[in-house]
């Protein structure tokens, strides 16, 4: 298991491909051809292949790793081009509006004028798509 952790002011933005290149050309290598190691118990070898599974992040991550936007208009990855979003201009901030659209349709927080901005919620879920 490999784990990388970059944060704060110097990290690469969308530069990541400069830190992940070299894994990448390495795990391809690995998965195609494999290497010979030695199993201690069998007492035979056998060839090692590799692959990557899993990659865990946040948002900001999320978008670097994968190339999908995750700022401005349509900065939800899972709602896309349906994101529900509204400019905050004394903050000058982007907030994402409509959370409460994935609750159950008879959940309470759907009619719930007072703690949701004076609306009701009846749009249905967005569906997880990817971008391309």
């Amino acid at each position: 298991m490999m784990s990388i952790l970059i944060q704060g002011p110097r990290q690469p933005r969308n530069n990541i491909d400069v830190f992940l290149q070299p894994l990448m050309e390495e795990v391809l290598q690995l998965w195609m051809k494999g290497e010979r190691e030695w199993d201690k118990y069998k007492k035979e070898h056998f060839k090692f292949k590799v692959l990557l599974f899993i990659t865990i992040t946040d948002l900001p991550g999320l978008g670097s790793l994968s190339r999908q936007v995750t700022k401005g208009y349509k900065g939800c990855v899972v709602c896309l081009d349906g994101t529900s979003t509204k400019f905050l201009k004394h903050s000058k901030k982007m907030v994402y509006m409509g959370h409460h659209r994935f609750l159950p349709s008879m959940h309470p927080y759907r009619k719930n004028k007072k703690s949701f901005g004076g609306t009701v919620e009846e749009q249905e879920p967005a569906k997880c798509k990817t971008r391309r």
